[in-house]
This record gives C-alpha cells, structure tokens and sequence, in this order.
C-alpha cells in the first residue's frame, strides 16, 4: 500500500522514440478489414511510427486486424508465432482480471491526484483530464468486451482501451518509464497505467455520450453475462455465411471474444472452425444441440483463463492454440493440430475431432 505520493521513477527518454524508424506505409498490408468503416481507424495506426514493431494483432477494432509494415513479415509473423503466444494483445481474460484488481484499490475511494507523464496515447488525453477526475469518487470499476468503465461520481464514466501493451500496476513501489498515467487514492492506493506501445486509450464521458459511443454500441452480447445463452448465440449467428471462427471472433456476435479463446472453445466443443456458422442455426431460427455445448465451452475457457491469471509461469497453457502439430489433447483421438488461416488470424484445431 502506498502511503502519501508514489514517487516517480525514472523519466520517459524522447530517445527511446527517436530510435524508431518512420513507417513504410507504402508496404503496409492490411488484412481482413471486413468492414469498410474500420480502415480509418487502420490508416492512423499505419501512420504511426510504432507501427514498425508490427506484427500485431489490433484488438480495438470492431474486427480483429492485422498488419504488416513490410511484404516480408509474413514469413516473421510464422517464425515469431510462439513468442507471441507469451506476448499477446490483452484479451477478455486479462482485461477481466485487471478489472478485479482496479475495483479493489479504486471503488469507494475518491482520486485525490492524477499525474499525466504522457498526454498522448493512441488520443490525445480529453481536454482537463486530470482536473476533471480529482476530487472524484470511483462509484465502481466495469468491463465491457474489452473495455473498461470508471463510474464517477460526477456522473462522468473513464472509458480505457489496453490496446496492444497496456496494463495497470496497483501500489507501484516506483514508477517505470511506460507508467503513463497514474491514479492515487484517498484510500493511500495508488494505479498506474503503463503502455509501451501506447495503443490504448483513456475517453471521459458523460452519461448521453456514453450511452451512444460507438466503441460499446457496436458489441454484441457478453459472453461472461447470466444471460448469453444458447438462444442469444443462435440469434446472432442467424443467416451468418461466414465459417463459425469467424462469426466468433466478430465483435459484433460476441463481444469481447478473441481470436485465442474462440479458438479454444471451438476445440472444446468439437465444432470446426471452417463449418458455416449458420448451420448452428435451425430454420426457425432456434439453437442445435452444439449451441448449447458451444456457449458452455465459451465460458468455460474464459473463467479458466481469468483464474489463471493469478499464476505466473512460462510456457504455452492453451489446449490447441500455438501447438500446430502436436497430438489433439481430446481423449480418444488420434488427431493432429493443424493451423489455417482464417480473415488473417491464425486459427488452430483438430480436423478429426472437430466437425
């Protein structure tokens, strides 16, 4: 627990910015951009010259897109895929998690200070951020698919994005040099939001704004909800042409599900990937019996992934993501992971299991 001021730590270097290269956006390939209206949000990460680190995977975007600063880093991008695998883009799992642990140390509490090291992170910080959130009680901490929402006492709501690095420390003993924003309590708690790639976002909202953001308005149902259902499922893969992995991994069917734990869940439910998604779907628009079985493995991956959470360690603790290759872990078959390609991302499963 912190008591008083945390004291910074080393200041952010202009150096570290300077070393990168400018973009080739010239070479910039974008892939599985679905929807016409999501490349503005591409071409200003294309422009940015962090975008030299690429690949990586975009996760705030309405479909998941990837990007690659150069023709060659398709052969990186299969080189470098287990070490991926241990440096991903924060996904519902780790976003719930920091969720928990921003709820704990904030809600209850008022903010008694804000220190801005950086004013820009994937936006520019809104006008008065700081001003605007000191004195504020934290009414409580939520999770939207990948967002998370401050609830403040003004009425106002903190909507953040993690983007492709972001994390949140609380109690930090001392500030790192990527520790962008830093929260301290009246309750002597302090968080600090650290984000190499800068990435992520911070938004402040008031209650009409929020309630037509197009970042929330656009997700489909929560998957970690009461009420997503076998039914709820159905209804959003109705009429869906597109294979099942793919319909997942759509924000708009299923908010907040990555490309990892659709993977997982499809595994866990025996559905294959490249089946089309309606075909879940009866003519009347009711759920098969696999609805059923999918929704509990889409639970199922996620409650274990946000237990897991609390453990540190190495190694790869996926089923069939990242072991293409390897003998398919389901009792009794004798199948090998494969992996394909699906709208860019990189799917893993079974193909004598999986159906």
């Amino acid at each position: 627990m912190v008591s008083g001021p945390i004291r910074l730590g080393s200041p952010l270097h202009a150096a570290d910015d300077a070393q990168i290269r400018p973009p080739r956006t010239d070479l910039v390939r974008v892939l599985a951009a679905e929807d016409p209206r999501d490349l503005h949000d591409v071409i200003e990460i294309m422009r940015d010259p962090r975008c030299q680190e690429l690949p990586r995977f975009v996760g705030d975007l309405p479909h998941d897109v990837m990007i690659y600063p150069d023709p060659s880093a398709r052969s990186l991008e299969r080189s470098q895929s287990r070490t991926r695998t241990l440096d991903r883009v924060p996904e519902l799992p780790e976003v719930e998690y920091i969720r928990r642990q921003l709820h704990r140390a904030m809600a209850g509490a008022r903010i008694t200070r804000v220190i801005v090291r950086r004013p820009t992170l994937r936006h520019p910080l809104p006008s008065g951020f700081a001003a605007r959130l000191q004195g504020q009680t934290v009414r409580a901490v939520e999770r939207r698919a990948k967002y998370l929402i401050v609830e403040l006492s003004s009425g106002e709501r903190l909507l953040m994005h993690l983007g492709m690095s972001g994390w949140f420390r609380a109690a930090p003993a001392q500030l790192e040099p990527h520790d962008h924003v830093v929260f301290e309590m009246s309750n002597g708690k302090a968080v600090a939001y650290n984000d190499p790639r800068r990435f992520g976002f911070m938004l402040l909202l008031n209650a009409a704004e929020h309630a037509v953001h197009k970042s929330l308005t656009r997700l489909g149902p929560e998957p970690l909800d009461p009420q997503f259902d076998a039914r709820t499922l159905a209804t959003a893969l109705a009429r869906r042409k597109t294979p099942l992995k793919v319909a997942l991994a759509d924000q708009r069917v299923v908010g907040g599900l990555g490309n990892i734990y659709v993977v997982e869940a499809l595994h866990r439910a025996r559905l294959s990937p490249k089946r089309r998604a309606s075909t879940l779907v009866t003519s009347s628009g009711g759920p098969r019996p696999a609805v059923y079985e999918l929704v509990d493995a889409i639970g199922d991956v996620l409650k274990e992934a946000i237990a897991r959470q609390r453990r540190t360690g190495k190694g790869n603790p996926f089923r069939v993501y990242d072991r293409e290759g390897e003998p398919c872990p389901t009792r009794g078959c004798r199948g090998t992971i494969r992996r394909i390609i699906q709208a860019g991302r990189s799917t893993y499963y079974c193909p004598v299991c999986q159906r």
